[in-house]
């Protein structure tokens, strides 16, 4: 049992135990003396509490970066650390691709676009081909069943009430009835 007088109020207290030759803080001062070693930390940092002014802008920036998160983003971009446009390693000519494989493109003015600014190719081109845009309860329809495959030959309007499904399984069914009507026909002549 040691006498020690506490770093933080300066009262005497009587450290016991193991580790009682470190102890610099009494019983009231102990629970918070984590918050004082950081608030004391960081005051003898650059700036309080850790922040200072962007050399930028003078945003509170973090002692220890160059700049502030938003001038940083500018710099990022302006000394090209970021692959953009052509060099970026997604870049598909211009046309993204979604995960259901249907062709997207760059239109923001669209009234359908997403919050990217891309509306779906398909649907672009059956607007330009029928010179509207279409409905929300309008789909453009693949007749081959490839989604990639945006001829207008190979487009169709429909709604929900009438959209097909299995249209590639359909098509092929009606090709090989009419492939068999065919057959028929010339095995009378």
């Amino acid at each position: 049992m040691t006498t020690k007088i506490c770093a933080n109020c300066n009262n005497v207290f009587e450290a016991i135990g193991n580790g009682s030759q470190n102890m610099k803080y009494c019983s009231t001062c102990r629970p918070f003396s984590r918050k004082l070693k950081d608030l004391r930390r960081s005051l003898t940092r650059p700036g309080a509490h850790g922040k200072i002014p962007c050399p930028e802008c003078g945003k509170p920036m973090c002692y220890n970066a160059r700049w502030c998160r938003s001038c940083w983003h500018k710099k990022s971009v302006e000394l090209k650390a970021y692959p953009q446009g052509r060099k970026h390693h997604w870049y598909k000519n211009g046309k993204p691709k979604t995960s259901e494989g249907y062709i997207r493109v760059k239109q923001s003015n669209h009234p359908f676009a997403d919050h990217h600014g891309y509306v779906l190719e398909h649907r672009l081109i059956m607007e330009q081909h029928l010179g509207r845009i279409l409905d929300r309860k309008e789909f453009v329809h693949h007749l081959n069943g490839i989604r990639n495959d945006n001829r207008i030959t190979n487009l169709g309007v429909v709604t929900t009430s009438n959209h097909p499904r299995d249209t590639l399984r359909k098509l092929l069914q009606k090709r090989i009835r009419d492939l068999e009507a065919q057959l028929s026909q010339q095995k009378m002549c």
